[in-house]
């Protein structure tokens, strides 16, 4: 795509959600080893990034009625239109128009207050209120993966991880209802104009983090059950720990491009090495492939075509305490060339100044020109050139109040949006320079 702002109509299966489901496997992993620590002390201690939304709002009593209870904020009727400071998760047809799911929190982030379905007519500066999601449902945030897929403004699916929710909307959020699908979702994806969701059953809960078989559903638009659903295979052995085995390891699904899929298996900490999978034909059959990242390192993936693949290689922990390789391949996996590296190690690998910060979020231009991370708060970067050297976002060039992060990247061509946590929105409309469009305030 050569123009920097291309006003042609995207089909909703072109989008590119940029953030697979690695992404919640990784933080699932952090969030055993202290993670939640790490975003209590962020709320309490960061006041910088509080949300307030439009305003003040008192506390409310979570419940499950989608009907305000006594002392909560009433609902916003459906049509008012909102800013972007309430944004927690996107996904854009095009590049004036898309979906988001808005959410307003209580003071002190206690619980949601509500959150809403909108839609966007001009980039993601405004947003209308389409429908009310039911009461306690988190940002899809917080899992880390955007857990949303819609076919159109009308017509889409959600996940969320608080509580375990699988819904369809088919009249714009006015109205919900839940989805048969076994198991726990763990992913939504869009090809060849159907819904691909991939969710986790667990027969033996005491097997953590070996449990569990993975399987793919397929589900046609506005369906509440899968037209087909297959498991997608585990070539690991059983786990050996009394009273623990499980007959899989959990298949994490990090790429998908139509009928070409990405999948990595055991991508925890275990006494074996990560397994990447992948498959040609919807799932139906799936084999192994190289899996060019360093051991020890969680791989990120994208798939701009049947073949030509990133994966975006991170492991550790906060500024410079990470090793990072960027790799893409051609040919779907048979070979890798590597792009940039860089190590927390004073004198190791410096490739394209990629630098050891501990990746976040990964994402990819669909031309493979512009690719993008995020490295926590303060630290958005891109390359201008597919990967091979990077430049920072300066937080004064972003017009950010305060240093943001975000969970993943959603794009249309060259122009990309990032959620900020905890409500607001950045956005590019040319690759590289990124501005801040919404942001969240004080309660």
């Amino acid at each position: 795509m050569a123009l920097l702002f291309d006003k042609k109509e995207v089909p909703a299966e072109e989008i590119t959600v940029l953030i697979p489901e690695a992404r919640r496997r990784k933080h699932r992993r952090r969030l055993r080893s202290g993670f939640i620590t790490f975003i209590a002390s962020v709320i309490v201690i960061s006041a910088s990034i509080y949300v307030g939304g439009l305003g003040n709002h008192p506390s409310a009593r979570s419940s499950t009625d989608t009907a305000p209870t006594k002392g909560s904020v009433a609902a916003l009727p459906v049509g008012t239109v909102i800013n972007s400071s309430t944004v927690a998760a996107i996904q854009m047809f095009t590049p004036t128009t898309g979906v988001a799911i808005s959410t307003f929190w209580s003071k002190g982030f206690q619980r949601v207050e509500h959150s809403y379905l909108t839609t966007t007519v001009n980039g993601g500066i405004s947003w209308k209120v389409g429908g009310l999601l039911p009461a306690g449902i988190w940002s899809p945030n917080w899992s880390w993966n955007p857990m949303m897929i819609f076919f159109n403004s009308q017509v889409g699916y959600i996940a969320t991880s608080g509580p375990r929710k699988f819904l369809l909307t088919t009249n714009g959020g006015r109205t919900w209802t839940n989805v048969e699908v076994p198991g726990t979702p763990t992913a939504l994806w869009m090809a060849n104009g159907k819904l691909l969701a991939t969710s986790e059953r667990c027969s033996n809960p005491l097997a953590v983090p070996y449990c569990g078989t993975t399987f793919l559903n397929v589900i046609r638009p506005s369906s509440l059950t899968a037209s087909s659903t297959t498991r997608i295979p585990s070539p690991l052995p059983t786990s050996p720990t009394p009273k623990m085995n499980s007959s899989d390891y959990p298949a994490t699904v990090i790429a998908w491009h139509e009928s070409t899929g990405v999948a990595v298996e055991n991508n925890l900490s275990t006494p074996h090495d990560t397994i990447i999978l992948k498959t040609a034909n919807s799932g139906a059959t799936w084999q192994r492939t190289i899996n060019p990242c360093p051991q020890g390192t969680a791989p990120v993936g994208q798939a701009l075509s049947a073949s030509n693949w990133y994966f975006m290689c991170s492991a550790g922990v906060g500024m410079n305490h990470a090793a990072n390789s960027l790799y893409r391949t051609n040919n779907a996996g048979h070979t890798w060339t590597l792009l940039a590296q860089g190590s927390p190690i004073p004198g190791g690998p410096n490739l394209g100044n990629i630098g050891g910060m501990a990746v976040n979020t990964f994402g990819v231009s669909s031309d493979g020109r512009y690719v993008w991370i995020d490295a926590g708060p303060g630290f958005l970067e891109f390359s201008a050139d597919g990967g091979r050297h990077w430049q920072s976002v300066g937080s004064g060039d972003l017009g950010a109040k305060t240093n943001i992060t975000g969970p993943y990247f959603a794009s249309v061509g060259r122009e990309a949006w990032m959620p900020i946590l905890f409500g607001g929105l950045a956005r590019t409309t040319n690759g590289h320079s990124w501005k801040v469009i919404g942001e969240s305030s004080f309660p």
